[in-house]
């Protein structure tokens, strides 16, 4: 069963679809052109019950989006549920191992920012990145350097009515690692977004060892899929779910054991992969394919 602090995970009859539970988001990496309102309206027709929201047409600080902008954000969230969504998390590049002190603050008060932006939006959660760790810095070290620094950011969102979730990511995809800095950061108001993707492909993780090593901090859940490509550039390329070869019924299955029912996020990276299909198409696709799987 998942650990969580500020709620619980609800119980369901094993005839419930895993789809029908799971509330299902998506991340505007997958649509970086289109405007606020075209995010509401396609979001909502697709079938999506929330956003997870990394930029707008390519601005991917929050904080410089007009409709962010303490003027604004007000009539924004009422124009989010207006439209029957929610905003499922506030996605930021903010990093917790920067080495350069001047620079890192920039990283933590980025994050703070996007915390005061969930906040006003009546969102529960903000990601940040743990980054990656310079040479020569022993695991105990950096372990101990991101727990502090999620330790501030979750008592700066604690207060906000926000926990800060840092992704299995970077050199944080060995959720060994992962743990212990959640642990090591002891704050109720932090947590893990797990990413299923990147520890199963990059640090050639089990689903299950993975689940075993982070489920008592899994708070919001990111699910894309690929096949191995030697001749791409990160050995792997992104297809559409169930394309792929990253389990993801395995995953499915675990999280339906244990009465999840938060978020589901679907991370479709055409910001980063201009190649992949465009969201009118990968969209509406997954929803199909998810209520399948």
């Amino acid at each position: 069963m998942l650990h969580f602090e500020k709620g619980k995970w609800l119980n369901f009859d094993d005839s419930v679809r895993p789809s029908e539970r799971m509330k299902l988001s998506f991340s505007t990496l997958g649509c970086p052109d289109w405007s606020f309102d075209q995010i509401l309206t396609n979001g909502r027709r697709y079938g999506f019950d929330g956003v997870a929201f990394r930029g707008i047409r390519r601005e991917l600080d929050l904080a410089k989006v007009p409709e962010f902008s303490s003027g604004k954000i007000e009539d924004s969230r009422r124009r989010i549920e207006d439209a029957g969504l929610s905003t499922s998390m506030i996605l930021t590049s903010a990093s917790l191992m920067i080495a350069d002190p001047g620079e890192l603050e920039k990283s933590l008060q980025l994050a703070e920012s996007h915390i005061d932006i969930a906040s006003a939006l009546g969102c529960q959660f903000v990601r940040v990145y743990g980054g990656r760790i310079d040479t020569g810095v022993s695991r105990a070290v950096a372990v101990q350097r991101a727990g502090d620094r999620l330790r501030r950011l979750g008592d700066y969102a604690g207060k906000r009515g926000v926990d800060v979730l840092i992704e299995s990511h970077d050199d944080w995809v060995f959720t060994g690692l992962l743990r212990r800095a959640v642990q090591a950061a002891a704050c109720r108001s932090t947590g893990i977004l797990w990413d299923v993707h990147h520890p199963y492909r990059i640090a050639e993780e089990s689903i299950a060892h993975t689940w075993d090593n982070i489920c008592s901090w899994v708070r919001a859940v990111d699910i894309k899929d690929s096949i191995t490509d030697f001749n791409a550039r990160l050995g792997y390329r992104y297809v559409q779910i169930g394309e792929g070869d990253v389990p993801l019924r395995d995953a499915l299955a675990l999280l339906r054991s244990a009465n999840y029912n938060g978020w589901l996020t679907f991370e479709w990276e055409k910001l980063w992969h201009p190649h992949l299909e465009d969201a009118e198409v990968a969209f509406p696709e997954f929803i199909r394919r998810i209520r399948g799987l």
